[in-house]
């Protein structure tokens, strides 16, 4: 899949269940800053979820953030992220 059309379906994926999982549909606390993943499950199904599905996703293809924070943080808060070094790592082999 072309990076053009994986971005259309991850975005139609977040609109569709923005602030929430896609998999158990439960929503993020908008006052807790939540670390959030995108991938493929194990049916290769596109998938976004924080730490209640996270296991569930066999192929991590972006990670982020939700909730409110100050941009200014943002460059540590992303660093703090539990996938950050798995996820960045696995993009440099």
């Amino acid at each position: 899949m072309n990076e053009l059309k994986l971005q259309k379906k991850i975005n139609k994926l977040l609109n569709k269940n923005a602030g929430r999982c896609s998999i158990c549909k439960n929503a993020y606390d908008e006052e807790v800053l939540t670390y959030t993943c995108t991938g493929l499950d194990k049916i290769k199904r596109l998938q976004t979820t924080s730490s209640c599905c996270k296991d569930r996703i066999v192929k991590v293809i972006s990670i982020g953030v939700a909730g409110f924070f100050d941009s200014e943080d943002s460059e540590d808060i992303m660093s703090n992220h539990p996938l950050y070094h798995e996820f960045y790592c696995s993009q440099e082999r």
